[in-house]
């Protein structure tokens, strides 16, 4: 069984190691924003000058089957999928390369270091995150931003 955790770890380290520019969005950001919930993949906004880099890195991690490019939000949100299968375990995991361009640009710019057990992580910020939810909306993005903009009135 593959390891959420464990990859998503693996994965920022070796960015980092290899001076790729990334932030962490998605189900694992509401994490680290303190407000954990179930999430099954990884999300990574991360500049378009990085993506073969971050998609070289990922293969040499076992990400070996990609989906290639995907758009939303009218084409201003652009992702690229990558996958890592095992299968002795029937299992799976995806990393959503989302690019950080047109729609994406200003939550880029907004991007923060965080501390965690494991080391300092690049994030989007909590003001990003709710933008990227909101240019979704599906029901899970709207809980999202309902937590996350309680919690910024509470501060």
């Amino acid at each position: 069984m593959i390891d959420l955790h464990q990859e998503f770890i693996a994965i920022v380290k070796a960015f980092d190691r290899q001076g790729i520019s990334y932030a962490v969005c998605g189900g694992m950001a509401m994490a680290a924003h303190g407000f954990p919930r179930a999430t099954v993949d990884i999300d990574l906004l991360l500049p378009l000058d990085h993506l073969e880099q971050a998609r070289s890195c990922l293969k040499q991690l076992g990400y070996g089957h990609e989906s290639g490019w995907m758009a939303f939000a009218g084409g201003g949100v652009r992702i690229f999928r990558m996958v890592k299968l095992d299968p002795a375990a029937g299992d799976f995991l995806i990393v959503d390369l989302l690019t950080a361009a047109d729609d994406l640009a200003g939550v880029w710019e907004q991007r923060q270091r965080q501390e965690t057990p494991e080391g300092l992580i690049w994030l989007v910020s909590r003001s990003g995150l709710i933008a990227m939810k909101r240019g979704r909306g599906s029901k899970q993005d709207l809980a999202d931003i309902e937590k996350l903009e309680g919690s910024a009135d509470e501060h």
